[in-house]
């Protein structure tokens, strides 16, 4: 494919290559701890402004989960919108769920007798934003909603630790498809 240079805007090109990275963000949230509910709650939401119209965007969370029960664990799931705020009934762009009592529990879930787990996890989803016209310019919104596996256990996300607080790290790509 031939490129044409006709200045500095799109970094000097007319169209780009399947594959062309046009921009990776990271966000992080700050230090802190969120005592979870058995429902999905948006802890933490981050926008990413278009360059193309014809790209996606991979989007990766990381950060940490702390359980304190017996027979516990969690989910953590990313969902889109074109607006903020994202909720839960927009577009999920992670399918990872946890189900009251019978699983699948996507950050972890623990069996038996403990007094606490603490891990880290990263959430990895693709957003081809199937059915949805876009322009460059159009700011897309994405939360980061996590839920606890049951009701009655304990748990945090970010996870915390032995060294207290922890955060959500967010890295959103949009790759020319």
């Amino acid at each position: 494919m031939a490129y044409l240079r006709v200045g500095s805007s799109n970094h000097g090109f007319t169209s780009f290559p399947v594959g062309y990275v046009h921009q990776d963000k990271i966000f992080q949230s700050g230090r802190e701890t969120n005592s979870l509910t058995d429902a999905y709650v948006n802890y933490y939401e981050v926008s990413l402004t278009l360059k193309s119209s014809t790209s996606y965007v991979h989007a990766v969370v990381e950060s940490t989960y702390k359980a304190q029960d017996n027979d516990d664990g969690g989910a953590c799931t990313i969902i889109r919108n074109t607006s903020s705020p994202v909720e839960y009934d927009d577009t999920t762009i992670s399918a990872l769920h946890a189900y009251d009592g019978t699983g699948p529990h996507d950050i972890m879930y623990a069996v038996g007798t403990w007094n606490q787990v603490w891990m880290r996890f990263s959430v990895h989803g693709l957003d081809t934003f199937s059915g949805v016209t876009r322009s460059v310019g159009d700011t897309m919104y994405y939360g980061i909603f996590v839920r606890k596996y049951q009701s009655g256990s304990t748990a945090y996300c970010p996870g915390g630790g032995s060294s207290g607080n922890s955060e959500f790290i967010v890295r959103l790509t949009e790759v020319q498809q």
